[in-house]
């Protein structure tokens, strides 16, 4: 990753299976910033089945967004998280992440990305307690129009 003189950041992001962007969290907040005109995105799926996104935020303040969202996404293909994603008939479409306790802490990081989609009006955000009495583990739930 690099950021440019202009305070445009540009950040690329190298997955370990090639995965449809609508099918993760990541790919949510990516295509609400590319759809807001925030970012711009480029995918490219190499030969060996290693799927490269290149994108470029329009403000360096985004980075964290993206990249924790990447984490998250990566976390979940490490079996780490649950992803499940439902498009309501509004256009609304929630995002639910479901994260394994052991690894609570850091994978929190989801709290910066979708407290910062809300900061900005992106995403509507609601979250349970970190852990109830019987040890389950927290669910973040992202609606992002």
């Amino acid at each position: 990753m690099n950021v440019q003189v202009q305070g445009v950041t540009t950040a690329t992001v190298t997955l370990a299976a090639p995965i449809l962007r609508e099918a993760t969290l990541a790919g949510v907040i990516l295509a609400t910033l590319a759809a807001a005109g925030l970012a711009q995105i480029s995918m490219n799926v190499q030969v060996q089945g290693v799927t490269t996104a290149t994108v470029t935020l329009a403000a360096p303040i985004l980075l964290e967004v993206t990249l924790a969202g990447v984490i998250l996404a990566t976390v979940a293909m490490a079996s780490l998280a649950q992803i499940s994603m439902n498009v309501q008939v509004q256009g609304v479409t929630t995002a639910t992440v479901t994260l394994a306790a052991p690894i609570l802490r850091e994978v929190t990081l989801a709290d910066v990305i979708l407290g910062t989609l809300a900061t900005a009006s992106l995403a509507q955000i609601s979250m349970n307690a970190p852990l109830d009495a019987t040890g389950a583990p927290p669910t973040l739930t992202a609606s992002i129009p």
